[in-house]
């Protein structure tokens, strides 16, 4: 999940990020036997940081990212950050 445009930059955004909420949520129950932050598995954050995530998968050999979803509390939400990462972070892997 991509960062707002006008949402904070500071590192106290990502808990109150929909996707954030959710995946913590789930560390009680599905995701209670995983180790590592999903933060380090998953494109969670500013466009910038996203794209430093990819990198770091092709470096490791990854060709194909599949799966992307994007959380948000309203559709318009969803689209921006749909049309946000089109944006900034696709045309970088091209």
């Amino acid at each position: 999940m991509l960062d707002r445009p006008h949402a904070p930059r500071s590192g106290d955004a990502l808990p109150r990020l929909a996707a954030h909420r959710h995946l913590e949520s789930l560390k009680r129950s599905t995701l209670r036997e995983q180790t590592g932050g999903f933060e380090q598995r998953n494109l969670i954050g500013s466009p910038a940081r996203s794209g430093e995530r990819i990198r770091v998968y092709r470096q490791a050999g990854v060709t194909t990212l599949s799966g992307l979803l994007f959380v948000a509390n309203t559709v318009p939400e969803m689209q921006e950050a749909i049309d946000l990462f089109g944006r900034e972070v696709i045309p970088n892997f091209r």
